[in-house]
């Protein structure tokens, strides 16, 4: 919503508006409201015709907007009767000065009313007030001329009033325009024309009460002597028959020589007074009253000039006093007061500073308050239980005006950070809040830079706290002395835990590169060479059975894939075998499993080395049934004694019974018998088997075929089955 205008032109700024720009458009508000209040133009008038007073909205130009003003002095020389209008619409007080010359009325009014009117030789001062429609006079008079329309003017019904002028000033008193009495130092004169009328017995000379009626005081009238010839009735003893002329007087000479050498209208020290023949009086001075003085004419006549000042009573006398010569109040307190116009009839009042101060906040006629470009505080800011508002991007600066804290607003903001404050022994907190159930807490360095936690007498600390802030772990810098400036970079990948110097924890795919162990000596080799050790339960005493050992990795790696244990291992140890005789593996190509088979082998060097190839035969022993043979048990290498061999072939003390002699499940020889293939005979019957070849059955079976016995023919029908 864009700004609007008061009556008196001031902006009233719509919420958010002119941003950048509030405070210059607040300044010249308040500059609008000095004027209105405090405000002094003069403006000529213009001769004979209508003078317009206007206002411009938002502008402090002064010879545009002379109707803002609070004193208004109009001058220049007319020549007819002039009008000078100010705009319908305002409400306000003004006092108007006639500074012009020449004897024509000024009327001063609203654009419709009728207003006021200064008459031809009214040359003062007028307190009035815009009720909106017309100017009204307050009745409570100038400094200047001023017109009682008929009402008294009281001075104080219950104290003694003085009334002061300058010992070098008059007090003229006018009736009908014309003026019949003054007031002079020490005199009071009746001017031509006028006459001063004191009731029978009214009259006092010094102390003594005048008893005589102006009928005998009458028989002086017309007398022409002298002071000089009347004082030859000094010492008179004449009669009082002889003096018969003074019938009734009463006045003794003392009396009568308040008369001696008095001028009628002016005043002489302790003399009577008369007035002249305009009734005036010029001279007195301190004239006590103790009733009320009625002036029945317009002014009341001071000798100095008095334009614009203010008549002050101070407990004794009526001061005249300059608006800029009175006391000035440094602190307004809410009880003290000021002068107001109850525009409701009520005329001239007094009005608390609680009262504006709560009227202004109640129409809005100020809603925002700037004294000057530079404020300052005499005391604390006390927000009353409301808030401070600042504009987006607006800041509160240090002394010297640099920026301290710049606010950044979000107009849709239901999130914000407290800030609160902690007696001795707590810490003050800086919490996020608002409508979210879980708000986090932003801290935002600018471009390279960091938050830093800076350290005191001690490093740099954060602590964290459990959920019930009953707990909490430090997190915290190295000291001083060890002269580190370092970036430590926290873990990517999943949810995890930092690990500590002194809990116990596990590692879990970590990659270690050149770590150092319980020594200051790098571990170079890898994850899975270090997995050969998987299982292991060797001592240290046996593992530094390697302390020593040159063999390279290509030479270890031998055992790369042997699944034999520490136990079976432990077959080599002992073993004095050189390098040259283990290099007899070198090239070797089984698999771990074709090596296995070595499992648990408890045989010596030299007992394995019978199976080498280059070794000798050696002598023959005599094979007894304890010894053993190495036989394949189906795919299962065994040792087994030779005695089992007796067995299968049913042999016992070196002989073979032919019984255990299967000869049908043997293959068929598939082709004719001839002469060389050979036969087994036992010889002789003797227990002795010999080859024989099929020729010599041949030879036999002719040599005998024609006396065969039965015999025989089973004999042969055995051998050939």
């Amino acid at each position: 919503m864009a700004s609007s205008y008061s009556d008196l032109g001031i902006e009233l700024m719509a919420t958010g508006e002119n941003a950048g720009t509030w405070g210059t458009k607040t300044n010249t508000n308040l500059q609008i409201v000095e004027k209105a209040i405090a405000g002094y133009v003069e403006q000529a008038v213009t001769s004979g015709g209508t003078t317009v007073l206007s206002i411009t909205d938002g502008d402090t130009t002064e010879s545009t907007s002379v109707a803002r003003h609070a004193v208004i002095k109009l001058t220049g020389t007319i020549t007819g009767n002039s009008i000078v209008t100010v705009p319908d619409s305002i409400e306000k007080v003004y006092i108007v000065v006639n500074g012009t010359s020449g004897a024509y009325t000024v009327q001063f009014k609203t654009a419709s009313g009728t207003g006021i009117t200064f008459g031809t030789s009214d040359k003062g001062t007028r307190l009035v007030f815009s009720n909106g429609t017309n100017i009204v006079d307050t009745a409570t008079g100038g400094v200047g001329s001023y017109d009682l329309n008929g009402d008294s003017l009281i001075l104080d019904e219950d104290q003694d009033t003085t009334i002061t002028a300058d010992t070098d000033d008059q007090i003229d008193i006018a009736i009908a325009g014309a003026d019949d009495f003054r007031f002079t130092a020490n005199t009071f004169t009746a001017l031509s024309g006028s006459s001063v009328v004191i009731p029978d017995g009214g009259l006092t000379l010094g102390s003594t009460a005048v008893t005589s009626t102006a009928a005998e005081l009458n028989i002086l009238d017309g007398v022409t002597s002298t002071a000089a010839e009347l004082n030859i009735l000094d010492g008179v003893t004449s009669t009082a028959a002889e003096l018969n002329i003074l019938d009734g007087v009463t006045s003794t000479a003392a009396e009568l020589n308040l008369v001696d050498g008095i001028t009628a209208g002016t005043v002489s020290a302790s003399k009577a007074v008369i007035v002249d023949s305009n009734k005036d009086l010029t001279g007195f001075r301190n004239l006590t009253i103790s009733g009320d003085l009625t002036v029945s004419g317009d002014d009341i006549t001071m000798g100095t000039n008095t334009a614009g000042n203010l008549l002050v009573a101070d407990g004794t006398n009526f001061n005249s006093i300059a608006v800029g010569d009175l006391s000035e109040i440094s602190t307004i307190a809410n009880d003290d007061v000021f002068l107001a116009v109850d525009t409701s009839g009520g005329g001239l009042k007094k009005v608390a500073r609680s009262a504006v101060v709560s009227g202004l906040a109640a129409s809005g006629a100020i809603s925002n308050v700037v004294e000057d470009t530079t404020p300052q505080l005499g005391g604390n800011l006390d927000t009353n239980s409301a808030n401070i508002l600042i504009d987006d991007a607006h800041f509160i600066a240090d002394e010297n005006g640099n920026e301290q804290i710049i606010f950044q607003t979000t107009s849709s903001a239901v999130n914000q950070f407290d800030v609160t404050n902690a007696a001795t022994g707590n810490a003050p907190k800086l919490s996020a809040t608002g409508g979210d159930s879980n708000i986090d807490l932003e801290i935002e360095a600018k471009g390279t830079g960091h938050v830093t936690v800076r350290g005191n007498t001690n490093a740099g600390a954060i602590q964290f706290n459990c959920e019930s802030n009953s707990h909490g772990q430090i997190l915290k810098s190295q000291p001083h002395s060890a002269a580190v400036t370092n970036v430590m970079l926290l873990p990517d990948g999943a949810d995890s835990t930092l690990v500590s110097l002194v809990a116990t924890q596990t590692l879990t795919n970590k990659t270690l590169t050149s770590p150092k162990i319980n020594e200051d000596v790098a571990v170079t080799a890898t994850a899975t060479e270090i997995n050969l050790l998987d299982g292991v339960t060797a001592t240290t005493a046996e593992l530094n059975i390697l302390d020593g050992v040159t063999s390279t990795a290509a030479e270890l790696n031998i055992l790369d894939g042997v699944t034999s244990t520490a136990a079976e291992l432990n077959i080599l140890d002992g073993v004095t075998s050189t390098a040259a005789e283990l290099n007899i593996l070198d090239g070797v190509t089984s698999t771990a499993a074709e090596l296995n088979i070595l499992d648990g082998v408890t045989s010596t060097a030299s007992e394995l080395n019978l199976l080498d190839g280059n070794t000798s035969v050696g002598s023959t022993i005599t094979i007894a049934d304890s010894d053993g043979v190495v036989v394949n048990d189906g795919g299962t290498m065994k040792t087994i004694p030779a005695s089992d061999f007796k067995t299968l072939v049913g042999a016992a003390a070196g002989a073979f019974s032919i019984a255990n002699l299967d000869i049908d499940g043997g293959t068929d020889i598939g082709e004719a018998i001839v002469d060389a293939d050979l036969f087994i005979v036992d010889n002789g019957a003797g227990g002795t088997n010999r080859k024989v070849a099929a020729s010599r059955l041949v030879t036999y079976i002719d040599a005998n075929s024609s006396a065969a016995s039965v015999g025989k023919a089973i004999a042969m029908a055995i051998v050939f089955g």
